[in-house]
């Protein structure tokens, strides 16, 4: 029988595929295409977004969908719902609550994420990544004041894969996990080893993803690591993004709070890209605010990104806290950062990330021993 509220057609055919996961099969005349399945995808999404009062509970309901079409995407069954399915992934990447059709190029990005995902636990396990270290410069002295420690992935398949890249599949997968614990653990041990050469360390800021952060055993793990290597948590700086704080916001915070009552240094990264509620920087106990490089980039030509750029460093001295701006490449940059009063900067301008066995050698660490030693 048809209920009254349905959408679909007579000669729809329906199935569960299991788990969260149901199948419809609509067969359309030569007339009918995409912009039909456009419109039907939207009235599926709305209708079943609804909230349905069950047990005296009220339960909201939400789906994504994904569409393959027949035959440019697929003649058989298992072809179109694996491609389907694919789509639906796509979907929920993008926030859920939506729709998303298959193409040709979905594939192919597919299997290299596949492939990504495969190389990276192989590069986990055999040691195949290495830690760089690019300088963070005081704009006023332009001395080195501290290094941010970024992945690199060099892999023999794959060739040279950006962070950009991997780091978002390493957080979809849960490699991110593993991940950072090695980047802290390589951290350290990089530490002791330029300590022993006789190197002064500045302090070393790493990011941490929101699953890390999420996990109940996170300090209790990176406490073990400090008393290991017996480094002092001052040259530990954590950099976490705006989402963590918005997903897990008490939680997270009375994390933060003992992180800093440890001694280590907090950092809200990428500002100005994400919800960048003024409430973070008021109430948790950061020390220091990120400007995202996209503002950087284009903050001589763009004027709004200029005013927003000076915005964010007036409010944040306001606040007691000071500003790291990113990917400074040229000196009108510098010169106008310099002129809002921005603290602290990281870019090609300065140097680009060091590997670690470049560090003794490099002028700005040379510099900073040099300003030690005289002290």
């Amino acid at each position: 029988m048809r209920l009254p509220w349905s959408i679909l057609p007579d000669d729809a055919v329906i199935g569960y595929l299991g788990g969260d996961a149901f199948l419809v099969l609509l067969v359309q005349s030569d007339d009918q295409g995409v912009p039909v399945l456009d419109v039907f995808a939207k009235d599926l999404i709305q209708k079943v977004s609804q909230s349905y009062f069950v047990d005296g509970l009220t339960l909201d309901i939400g789906c994504s969908i994904g569409v393959a079409m027949y035959p440019e995407f697929g003649t058989d069954a298992v072809t179109l719902i694996k491609n389907a399915d694919m789509a639906v992934y796509q979907a929920k990447t993008a926030g859920r609550a939506t729709y998303h059709f298959y193409d040709g190029d979905m594939g192919r990005r597919f299997a290299r994420n596949v492939r990504i995902e495969t190389r990276l636990r192989l590069a986990l396990q055999s040691g195949n990544l290495e830690l760089h270290f690019q300088p963070k410069v005081d704009l006023t002295t332009e001395r080195c004041v501290g290094m941010e420690a970024l992945l690199r992935w060099n892999d023999e398949e794959l060739g040279m894969v950006s962070p950009a890249e991997f780091v978002p599949i390493a957080e979809q997968t849960g490699i991110i996990l593993p991940l950072g614990d090695w980047v802290f653990e390589q951290a350290f041990r990089h530490i002791l080893e330029w300590q022993a050469q006789g190197i002064t360390v500045p302090p070393i800021a790493i990011n941490c993803s929101a699953a890390q952060l999420k996990r109940i055993d996170f300090l209790p793990k990176l406490l073990a690591l400090l008393d290991k290597y017996q480094v002092d948590p001052s040259l530990l700086e954590i950099e976490v993004t705006e989402s963590i704080l918005i997903e897990d916001a008490e939680r997270c915070a009375e994390l933060l709070r003992q992180l800093s009552r440890l001694g280590m240094k907090l950092a809200i990264d990428d500002f100005g890209t994400g919800y960048s509620s003024l409430g973070y920087l008021k109430d948790l106990p950061f020390h220091y605010v990120k400007i995202d490089q996209v503002f950087i980039r284009n903050i001589i030509e763009d004027k709004k990104h200029a005013a927003l750029t000076h915005a964010i460093i007036s409010l944040s001295h306001d606040l007691g806290l000071k500003v790291i701006a990113e990917g400074i490449t040229d000196i009108h940059q510098l010169i106008m950062l310099q002129d809002f009063g921005c603290d602290i900067g990281q870019g090609y301008l300065f140097s680009k990330a060091l590997g670690a066995n470049s560090m003794g050698s490099d002028p700005m660490i040379v510099a900073l021993n040099e300003q030690g030693s005289e002290d």
